[in-house]
């Protein structure tokens, strides 16, 4: 018995190893594709979310503002650092949730993961995803604002914004604003959307196909749909964390005018001076936006995990 356990356990290894292989690959895959195809519209989100003067009040007037001032290439500020982050927080979202699904389902008999283990390893994926490219994520935030006329003082001393880059910014929060600890600056905000949103995401794409499809191999269409629907219940959720990330993060920024000390601190200044709304700034651009980055997220993965799978 001890012989046949050690004998499956050996050959279980190289599969587990494989699988996890295909999931960075197709999970870095799927992000990068998802953000550039969206990078107009995440760019816009953020700053509707972090702008204090209400300059940006609808999608067609910032369009036509960041069409002016910046022309075509102003709607993908920030998406090369985008896509250096998407990849490797894809990878390590869709690999940490897939290792941890395969381990559980090869110690026990069943063929698929209850709700409890779904919410609890999309919550880990999160975590773990979060913290590998966090100061990457700063880093497009910042880009993302630079030239969009919110801030008085160049975040470079100086510089063009038009020539920051990804290094530029982030030597610049490293020098002026606190060393490592200012390249996670706002951590607690992220992890507090980001983790219940990936658990979500991850839940209700697999409660669905197991729900309503059985578990069996979705067609394209299904694949597109039920991304986009986990996009849009797990955003809906998590949202006005995700307004408090992105304040956080330009929270030292001069010219913002955001001075928050905590958590409980920025939640009772953004309702008093802005009302609930203010927990929504973005809301509708960002849906315009996640009902296809997780359309596109989960067809790329679902396609091109099953491409390798079967080499």
């Amino acid at each position: 018995m001890e012989k046949d356990h050690k004998l499956h356990t050996a050959n279980e290894s190289p599969k587990f190893l494989k699988s996890v292989l295909v999931s960075v690959l197709s999970g870095g895959t799927g992000a990068s594709l998802s953000r550039t195809v969206t990078s107009p519209l995440e760019r816009m989100k953020i700053i509707f979310q972090v702008q204090s003067n209400n300059e940006y009040n609808s999608i067609f007037s910032t369009v036509s503002k960041i069409w002016k001032r910046e022309g075509i290439l102003g709607f993908f500020r920030g998406n090369g650092t985008n896509c250096l982050r998407a990849f490797p927080y894809g990878a390590v979202q869709f690999a940490t949730y897939s290792g941890l699904k395969q381990l559980t389902l090869q110690t026990s008999s069943r063929n698929d993961l209850n709700n409890y283990e779904r919410l609890v390893f999309g919550a880990i994926s999160g975590v773990s995803s979060v913290v590998s490219t966090y100061p990457l994520d700063i880093a497009r935030t910042r880009l993302s604002i630079q030239t969009a006329g919110l801030v008085k003082v160049s975040m470079n001393d100086g510089c063009n914004t038009h020539s920051a880059n990804l290094m530029s910014t982030l030597r610049t929060i490293y020098r002026n604003e606190g060393g490592i600890a200012a390249l996670y600056s706002g951590l607690p905000a992220t992890l507090l959307n980001v983790v219940p949103y990936v658990s979500i995401v991850f839940f209700t794409y697999e409660w669905c196909k197991e729900y309503f499809f059985s578990g069996r191999d979705l067609n394209v269409l299904e694949k597109l749909s039920l991304g986009g629907f986990s996009g849009f219940v797990a955003q809906t959720f998590a949202f006005p964390a995700d307004v408090l990330r992105r304040r956080f993060q330009v929270n030292r920024i001069p010219g913002i005018g955001y001075h928050y000390t905590s958590i409980p601190d920025a939640i009772v200044k953004i309702y008093s001076k802005e009302g609930l709304f203010g927990f929504f700034r973005g809301y509708f651009s960002n849906l315009l936006k996640i009902i296809p980055v997780m359309s596109i997220t989960w067809y790329t993965f679902e396609t091109v995990n099953k491409v390798f799978s079967n080499l």
